[in-house]
């Protein structure tokens, strides 16, 4: 029937290797951006440009997470949104090497550095949310990020009042992350995880809602989110 073939079609679209990138391409530096749980985020060059290189290091090599990733980062080479961190490609070799646009600074490091103003504030905030309804408006499913957070909320400088445009990082990868850890794994920075994010089958852009209005406390106050062990593990400032 058509319905069967526009579905295949979708999923042809979904595992196209066109954002495949050779790993001779990219050259590695020894400045680091960042380090997490699952990643390390370096500066790398690719052909001639600057750019952000995070090399994953959960990833366990099987038919099954091979195509996960290669389904993330096909729909992370077809998302284009000014509020979303430019995806530029990846490779498939071995841990897989993960390029996007290079920005130098985070919500998080301004934030610390206290030195945002209420109207650099309010126009992050816009900035994320037009991201985030962005990646839930998305078909033919809605994509959910599962780590709406200060550090992956990426701060380009711009012209203008605004000083900053906001952008949504990591919009590709934790999915692949949580879908190739062992385990039971809560997605993301548990300060600001919603009730739900523990149980995968009742995930919905709902807990980036929730996410995100963490975020904006965050943001008002200044100060980062911490756990209450005493109180179920809920969020406090």
């Amino acid at each position: 029937s058509q319905e069967t073939v526009h579905r295949y079609q979708q999923q042809a679209e979904l595992t196209d290797d066109h954002w495949v990138i050779d790993e001779d391409e990219v050259t590695l530096t020894k400045e680091e951006l960042g380090r997490g749980s699952y990643a390390v985020v370096t500066v790398g060059i690719f052909r001639g440009l600057r750019v952000a290189v995070k090399s994953l290091h959960t990833i366990i090599i099987s038919d099954y997470n091979l195509g996960m990733f290669s389904r993330e980062m096909s729909i992370a080479s077809r998302l284009h949104h000014p509020n979303l961190v430019q995806f530029i490609g990846a490779t498939k070799v071995g841990n897989p090497l993960i390029l996007t646009e290079l920005i130098s600074t985070s919500l998080n490091q301004e934030l610390h550095r206290n030195q945002l103003t209420n109207q650099q504030i309010l126009s992050i905030a816009q900035d994320v949310a037009l991201g985030l309804n962005y990646l839930h408006l998305f078909k033919p499913q809605p994509i959910i990020h599962r780590d709406v957070s200060s550090p992956n909320v990426l701060l380009k400088p711009c012209i203008g009042p605004a000083g900053y445009e906001a952008k949504v990082a990591d919009y590709g990868t934790a999915k692949v992350v949580q879908g190739t850890s062992t385990g039971t794994v809560m997605p993301g920075n548990v300060a600001y995880a919603a009730p739900e994010a523990p149980i995968p089958d009742q995930h919905s852009p709902a807990m980036d809602v929730y996410s995100y209005s963490v975020l904006l406390m965050e943001m008002n106050l200044r100060c980062p989110p911490g756990i209450n062990d005493k109180r179920e593990k809920s969020t406090i400032w």
